[in-house]
C-alpha cells in the first residue's frame, strides 16, 4: 500500500468514525491545514480546538472520499460531506490537497464554498440561493479509487495540463469549450446547474467581464487513472481591488 492508499484508507475510516481526536490523528505532528476563512494555517497545536469546534456545530457529520489521485504528492480527495445543521440535514462537497509525510498530512488545504454551510444558520439568507449543483452531482457518483477508473494515457494527461495551464495566462472565452469532451460540463460554486459546453464561452465572457484581469496561476497537480487534479491561485480584481 502507497502512502496515498494509506491516507485515502485512514481518511475513509475518520469519515465513518469522525470525531475530534480522530481527525487529529490525520495528521503528521508537524502538519498544517488551512479551511476557507483561516488567515494563516493551523498547526496541531490548534488543530484539536477546531476540530472540537467544528463538530460541536455539524451535528451527526460524516464525511465520503469520492474520487482521489496521487502518485506522490500532493494527494487530491473529492470529499462528500453531510451534516445536521440548525436542525436541517445538509450535504457539501469539498476538494482536499494534503503534502503527505508517511500517510499522514503535512500541509492540508481545504477548498468549499463556506456560505453552503453558513448560511444555513441565516435562513433568510437562503431564500434566493439556487441549489448547488456539485452538491447533487456527487449525490449521484459512485465511489471510487483512481486505480478503478477508466486509465488515460500519461502522455495524454501531460498534454491537456500543459495546453489547459497555458491557456488560463492568457484566457480566451471562446477556447474554454475546447477543453471538454462534446458532453463536458462545468460546475463550479453557486451555479444551479452543470453548463454545458455552448454555456461555457458566454459564462467564462461574463465572468471576465466581473472580474477584470482574472487569472488562474498553477500551485499544484495529481493525475490519477482518468482523473486529473489542479490547484490554482487566481487573482483578480473585484470591486476596484
Amino acid at each position: 500500500m502507497t502512502p496515498c492508499e494509506g491516507f485515502i484508507r485512514r481518511y475513509a475510516e475518520f469519515g465513518r468514525n469522525p470525531g475530534a481526536e480522530s481527525y487529529v490523528r490525520l495528521f503528521d505532528p508537524e502538519g498544517t491545514v488551512l479551511h476557507p476563512g483561516m488567515t494563516t494555517p493551523i498547526g496541531t497545536d490548534r488543530i484539536p480546538a477546531f476540530a472540537a469546534r467544528a463538530f460541536v456545530n455539524l451535528r451527526y457529520y460524516r464525511l465520503e472520499p469520492v474520487r482521489w489521485a496521487g502518485r506522490g504528492n500532493p494527494v487530491f480527495v473529492e470529499v462528500r460531506n453531510s451534516a445536521t445543521v440548525a436542525g436541517t440535514r445538509i450535504s457539501w462537497p469539498v476538494l482536499y490537497c494534503a503534502e503527505l509525510r508517511g500517510e499522514r498530512v503535512l500541509r492540508g488545504r481545504a477548498y468549499y464554498d463556506r456560505a453552503a454551510i453558513l448560511l444555513h444558520w441565516a435562513p433568510a439568507e437562503l431564500a434566493d440561493r439556487s441549489p448547488d449543483a456539485h452538491s447533487r452531482v456527487l449525490e449521484t457518483v459512485r465511489t471510487c479509487s483512481e486505480r478503478e477508473s477508466e486509465p488515460a494515457s500519461a502522455a495524454a494527461l501531460e498534454e491537456f495540463a500543459s495546453a489547459y495551464v497555458e491557456h488560463w495566462k492568457r484566457p480566451d472565452p471562446a477556447r474554454f469549450p475546447l477543453f471538454y469532451h462534446r458532453d463536458g460540463q462545468l460546475i463550479n460554486p453557486e451555479l444551479p446547474h452543470p453548463l454545458g459546453r455552448d454555456e461555457m464561452a458566454p459564462y467564462y465572457a461574463q465572468m471576465m467581464t466581473q472580474i477584470p484581469g482574472l487569472r488562474c496561476v498553477l500551485q499544484d497537480w495529481a493525475t490519477g487513472g482518468r482523473f486529473l487534479f489542479f490547484e490554482w491561485s487566481v487573482t483578480g480584481s473585484v470591486g476596484g481591488k
